[in-house]
């Protein structure tokens, strides 16, 4: 899948609710016209996997103690693979923003 198109669909994905979702889908669907609306589909919901992965590495970062000295058991760009090492980055600070 497109590396762009998931990077665009992670960004619009944080914008947004559910309500949001048909705005973003039809957003990506004319910036990336050569994409299949299931391709879209998917690009959008591995944003939203990105997401909630980045919610729980920040958690485990935190530790039980919630001072930061806890290991993750995982990277994101080995679960949630495709996405640019700028997304990856920003899904961290996202996810840490997110579970504060």
């Amino acid at each position: 899948m497109n590396a762009t198109l998931v990077d665009r669909a992670y960004s619009l994905h944080k914008q947004g609710s559910k309500p949001h979702r048909s705005e973003s889908l039809a957003t990506l669907a004319v910036e990336f016209p050569a994409a299949s609306p299931t391709e879209i589909e998917t690009a959008f919901n591995r944003a939203g996997s990105l997401i909630a992965a980045a919610c729980q590495w920040a958690e485990e970062l935190r530790g039980p103690s919630n001072d930061g000295t806890g290991t993750p058991s995982f990277n994101l760009k080995d679960r949630c693979p495709g996405f640019s090492d700028g997304t990856y980055s920003d899904a961290e600070s996202w996810g840490l923003y997110l579970t504060k």
